[in-house]
């Protein structure tokens, strides 16, 4: 009897703490920080179970971060390669750092290089002799490729499988 009681009471002592939340809610005391919004206000809350239960919306998982504060118009950038993806009157592209984005007039999105879909391969490109003919516009003519990696490798736009007519 003794054994059964010290495992339930491991068992107890071994599960996370409960704790009340905002609003009523029974939330875990297990520490997962969420960003949260309520009354413009941002504010970091150890779950989000704690931030919904106080009534905030839930921007994204991690601590909020504090905005840096914005460069007078005209101010000097340092030349530090951090880059950042941001939005500009061109579109999404990635500038040097935050400074040259925020002085380009840009919205920076994330911290790092944008994605860019590569449309060919790196080149030089090596491609297998299989055939599988494609037909591929280049320079406004339409060309017959061994297969589509040699198409890609000529820099041409593949129109439609098979040869051309």
């Amino acid at each position: 009897m003794l054994p059964m009681i010290l495992v339930l009471a491991g068992l107890f002592m071994a599960s996370p703490a409960i704790a009340q939340g905002g609003g009523g809610l029974a939330c875990s005391q297990l520490h997962g920080p969420v960003c949260g919004e309520k009354n413009g206000a941002r504010r970091t809350y150890n779950s989000d179970c704690s931030a919904l239960g106080a009534g905030a919306r839930i921007l994204f998982r991690g601590q909020c971060r504090r905005e840096a504060p914005r460069r007078p118009p005209g101010s000097a950038c340092t030349r530090e390669y951090m880059p950042v993806c941001a939005d500009s009157a061109q579109g999404r592209r990635t500038f040097a750092n935050a400074c040259t984005a925020e002085q380009s007039g840009a919205r920076i999105v994330h911290r790092g290089a944008c994605e860019r879909r590569q449309m060919y391969p790196p080149s030089p490109t090596i491609c297998t002799m299989q055939y599988d003919p494609v037909c591929a516009e280049r320079a406004g003519r339409a060309y017959t490729y061994g297969n589509a990696c040699q198409a890609h490798a000529a820099r041409a736009r593949i129109v439609h499988p098979g040869a051309c007519r």
